[in-house]
């Protein structure tokens, strides 16, 4: 039952090929949209199983019965992302109508995906039923996924034949998931969901737009990255908004020097005119530019399963960057261009304290503008002044504020103090939504965030 013609970036049985983990929420909560992407376009794609190794770039944890910690490896940023992507998955969950909850350690999911490819080699009519009879309990901590015996009951109750599976789970089946596994990470795919179209492929469900679009022959201009389908509906539908949460504050975060940050802005200040809502804007730096990897750079330790993975995250994340700026008509070269953002930083802020102020909108797109589309100089305070007043504010006032156009210590110290309270708040890509408490990281949430700022307070959520 081996499969010596496997490859990871072609399907002999569909255009598109979708890699899932069972221990995954974000391949959780893509499972629905996918499904509707596939019934709206009559297609069946060709699910497989991608066993992650987490502890090699997420560290490790086992929590006790009561969700407390009681072993842990990993580093106050490791903990910070997985914090971050259970909170968001769980409310896309909720929003397709199923409960989340947080594993308790880092599950194997070596068998349960040997049993999904009993399925799709076996009775591949059933591998629906059998990822719903799987996922739901899985995430509801009723599924153990290690136990052959459970398994087993799983597959039976999806109508599936076992005579033979135990044997196969240990022998061929094990052995044809061990060169499947490696044969995928070597091909460059990482993480999960993953969507594998002509020999290309797409990290994360706020590609099915864009996957979508190639489907249907790239009609018009290609859509942006973005969560916009939810068990196939949009996130405006009076019933998705009415699971949703009136929002009263929004404090959007922005790094003038991060690539995303400038995706994304304008689309964000497009989503504020259309909603007539109004945003307190911050100041937080996002991580250090990837520079481009070097394909003929070899190291010594490349083999080494976590190097290894974070050169194929990087290298994606390049690829997926240029090709997203490309999509809006633009260049993110000057993000390989090492500078400081401190004066503008120290411009946002300022702005922020000035009573009955301007909307701060237009000059932060022109400072966007002017450092990513023109390459002006931001450690020009000159620049800066000249962008404040053609924004209405005074910016002689913000100018005699400095020394020699250098910020003094009293200024450093609060945009220190300000971006230490943006990490603090889990703050690591922009732009970055804060809707009251709740963090929204990226411009991919936009169509929920806008939902969201569309709801009045007389209106009454059901969760």
């Amino acid at each position: 039952m081996g499969n010596d013609s496997f490859d990871p970036l072609s399907s002999t049985s569909s255009p598109v090929i979708v890699y899932l983990d069972i221990k995954s929420p974000y391949a959780f909560i893509a499972r629905a949209p996918t499904r509707a992407l596939e019934a709206e376009l009559g297609l069946r794609f060709d699910w497989r199983p991608l066993t992650l190794n987490i502890p090699s770039y997420l560290g490790s944890a086992k929590l006790d019965k009561r969700g407390k910690v009681e072993t842990a490896r990993r580093s106050r940023s490791q903990w910070g992302a997985v914090k971050y992507a259970y909170r968001d998955a769980r409310r896309y969950a909720a929003l397709q109508g199923y409960p989340l909850r947080g594993t308790e350690k880092i599950w194997d999911t070596a068998l349960i995906h040997i049993a999904f490819n009993w399925v799709r080699t076996t009775a591949p009519e059933a591998l629906d039923a059998f990822l719903d009879r799987v996922y739901p309990p899985f995430w509801q901590r009723d599924l153990d996924i290690e136990d052959l015996a459970l398994v087993t009951q799983t597959l039976r109750a999806a109508d599936v034949e076992t005579a033979g599976f135990a044997a196969y789970a240990t022998g061929v089946g094990r052995e044809q998931h061990d060169i499947e596994q490696t044969a995928i990470f070597d091909a460059g795919i990482y993480g999960v969901p993953t969507y594998v179209h002509g020999g290309e492929f797409w990290f994360g469900r706020e590609n099915l737009a864009v996957l979508r679009h190639r489907l249907l022959g790239n009609p018009g201009p290609a859509p942006d990255v973005r969560y916009d389908r939810l068990s196939g509906r949009d996130v405006e539908t009076p019933t998705l908004a009415a699971q949703l949460k009136p929002v009263e504050r929004i404090d959007i975060y922005i790094d003038l020097l991060e690539a995303p940050s400038y995706l994304g802005l304008a689309a964000t200040v497009a989503m504020l005119d259309t909603t007539g809502r109004q945003a307190r804007w911050l100041p937080f730096r996002g991580p250090a530019p990837t520079a481009r990897p070097n394909e003929s750079e070899a190291t010594a330790d490349s083999t080494v399963r976590g190097v290894a993975h974070r050169r194929h995250r990087s290298r994606y994340r390049v690829a997926s960057l240029e090709a997203q700026a490309a999509a809006l008509g633009c260049s993110i070269e000057r993000r390989y261009s090492p500078t400081s953002a401190a004066l503008f930083d120290d411009a946002l802020l300022w702005v922020d304290d000035q009573p009955d102020a301007p909307a701060v909108e237009p000059f932060i797109a022109a400072c966007f503008n002017a450092y990513w589309e023109h390459n002006a100089d931001i450690t020009d305070a000159d620049m800066i002044r000249t962008e404040l007043i053609a924004a209405g504010f005074d910016g002689n006032a913000w100018a005699a504020r400095l020394r020699d156009g250098q910020l003094d210590t009293a200024a450093v110290a609060r945009i220190d103090a300000a971006l230490a309270n943006a990490e603090e708040r889990g703050t690591w890509e922009g732009p970055r939504f804060i809707l009251d408490d709740e963090p929204y990281s990226g411009r991919t949430h936009l169509p929920l965030v806008e939902a969201r700022l569309r709801l009045v307070q007389s209106e009454t959520p059901t969760q």
